[in-house]
């Protein structure tokens, strides 16, 4: 009896230890997965997708700003009231307009080369179409939502789909549209490329900028060109000297340089023109026929070298 309740009363501490430890870290996982921020009081309201307003056309516009968009962009490290008025500390707050724009921040003396990469930007930005039409009315935010923008290095499908919808959210929408325009209907996508063949096929491979910026160094990427100065060139994409290396494929070549290293990325270079049909399996096809080519001529050296010493004096 005495080794039995020995026994109990050392499970009994054990059980016991285990609650405690138990309620200790059941007492600090809600502080670690929700701890409290000056923001929660603005995400009650505007974490809420459905928050809207009625906007100057009788148009929805959208209060909302989901807590997963606006932690993965660019901007989700900041505070709410980093770039809004102090205004808005209490709740309920008033209505309040505010003119904001990239430059607001990003022109500051604490960045030096957010300053020179965002005044370079803005320069290109007031020579482009949109500015220099809708002067006062089209600000970075008609493209970029500072709460939801990423900034995208990469040429996957993902990044130019979700660059070309920022086009599309505009140029594909009559409500949109008219939002700047409201005495012009809005031309027809499909129709404006009607000389492009394969529309869906270079849409899903090409940003609408690659062809809608300058074709010439430097790359000026927030420089939107007029319609009439499109690029209309088959030849200036698909060819050797494509200009995409200098715009979306300009990408590919540094991590190619960084996953490959400097000389293998230059030797081991894509044969194929940007553009141009292929068949992975034909390549794939043709990489074992040149395999097996050189297996071959190893081994067939090999075999006669073999012979040789078999051959009477051939050691000598």
């Amino acid at each position: 009896m005495g080794i039995l309740d020995l026994r109990s009363g050392r499970a009994a501490r054990y059980r016991i230890a285990g609650a405690h430890v138990l309620l200790a870290l059941v007492g600090l996982a809600p502080a670690a997965l929700a701890a409290p921020t000056k923001d929660d009081a603005c995400g009650r309201c505007h974490g809420m997708a459905t928050l809207a307003r009625r906007g100057p056309m009788g148009e929805v516009v959208s209060l909302a700003v989901l807590p997963g968009e606006f932690a993965a962009s660019e901007h989700g490290r900041l505070k709410c009231t980093r770039c809004h008025s102090r205004k808005y500390r209490t709740f309920p707050h008033p209505r309040i307009e505010e003119r904001l724009d990239c430059e607001t921040c990003h022109t500051t003396a604490e960045a030096e080369l957010a300053e020179r990469q965002f005044g370079r930007i803005a320069d290109e930005f007031r020579k482009s179409i949109h500015a220099r039409r809708h002067p006062g009315e089209f600000t970075c935010f008609n493209c970029h939502d500072p709460h939801r923008f990423r900034r995208w290095g990469d040429v996957s499908r993902q990044s130019v789909a979700a660059q070309n919808d920022v086009c599309l959210a505009c140029h594909a929408s009559d409500a949109q549209f008219a939002l700047l325009t409201p005495r012009r209907a809005r031309p027809d996508v499909q129709q404006a490329h009607a000389w492009l063949p394969h529309q869906e096929a270079h849409r899903r491979q090409v940003r609408c900028l690659d062809c809608h910026t300058s074709a010439e160094p430097p790359v000026r990427p927030h420089l939107i060109l007029p319609k009439e100065q499109a690029v209309r060139d088959c030849v200036a994409c698909h060819s050797a000297n494509s200009v995409l290396k200098a715009t979306l494929y300009r990408h590919r070549r540094g991590e190619e340089t960084a996953r490959l290293g400097f000389v293998n990325a230059a030797i081991i270079n894509d044969a194929y023109v940007i553009g141009a049909t292929r068949n992975r399996l034909v390549d794939r096809a043709g990489s074992l026929a040149v395999a097996l080519a050189l297996f071959g001529a190893v081994g067939h050296g090999l075999l006669r070298v073999l012979a040789a010493r078999r051959r009477p004096g051939g050691g000598d």
